[in-house]
């Protein structure tokens, strides 16, 4: 709510179990986003081409099942548990609205709520974290781990896509409760990743840089060029030259047809 801060609009007796409340909730978002951050540079390094052998990748396919994992988990811990005793974007939303100072407060914020139709918003991605929480993390259902239904597996499969725009929903609804004073969600390492190099830039850089096709071509260029150059696609070449040119390495080119 605009022009309006926590303090003023909710009752001073609860106002320090909101903040408490707030940011423990904040923090789990903030890993959630920071988590899905790296997933998504994982999932978006191209591996096969650079470490053909999967042994060679092992690290890398479990570290992104478990930030997968972690954002289902955190996920349903704060936008889905309904359980009792439970601290969760709707527990701490329904909390607020019994300790607001004035009615006129409390109507505009249920304005908000309503205009953020998160409720609606929410609901398929809710049912996707049940079911994959219930069925294959917290538990090891029977019928769904030795005889899955091929369409369950379509309906229920949660993509990074998917989990970005759970957070888009979960971090409006957080908005809301801040009273729109804006929380970033950024681990502050990560904060403006757009113009600097992270951790986990680094490490994919390192990658591509001790990579066996990138050995080859320092080591042995004519080995490449005469034996393995072919094998590639000019998708492949131009990937592996983005790299080079980040590294201010020499460009790989096809040699011109005879």
């Amino acid at each position: 709510m605009e022009g309006i801060s926590p303090q003023e609009a909710i009752d001073p007796l609860w106002i320090e179990k909101y903040e408490k409340q707030r940011d423990k909730i904040w923090h789990q978002l903030v890993d959630y986003n920071s988590s899905l951050f790296l997933l998504q540079r994982i999932e978006s390094f191209p591996f096969e081409l650079l470490l053909p052998d999967p042994d060679d990748r092992i690290f890398w396919n479990l570290t992104k099942i478990a930030l997968w994992e972690r954002c289902i988990m955190i996920a349903w811990r704060v936008g889905v548990d309904d359980g009792n005793n439970t601290l969760t974007l709707k527990s701490l939303k329904n909390s607020i609205d019994k300790n607001l100072q004035d009615e006129k407060t409390r109507k505009q914020y249920r304005k908000n709520l309503k205009q953020g139709d998160f409720s609606n918003r929410i609901r398929d991605f809710s049912e996707k974290v049940r079911h994959v929480r219930n069925k294959y993390l917290a538990h090891i259902d029977r019928e769904a781990n030795t005889n899955p239904d091929p369409q369950d597996v379509i309906d229920f499969s949660l993509s990074s896509q998917d989990l970005q725009i759970t957070l888009e929903i979960m971090r409006d609804l957080f908005d809301v409760i801040c009273f729109n004073i804006q929380h970033s969600l950024w681990i502050w390492a990560y904060l403006g990743h757009e113009k600097h190099k992270t951790d986990i830039d680094e490490l994919l850089d390192n990658v591509a840089r001790n990579s066996p096709v990138f050995k080859t071509l320092e080591n042995e260029p004519d080995v490449f060029y005469e034996f393995e150059l072919a094998g590639y696609t000019d998708k492949d070449i131009e990937t592996l030259n983005q790299f080079r040119r980040k590294f201010q390495m020499p460009e790989i080119h096809r040699p011109p047809a005879p």
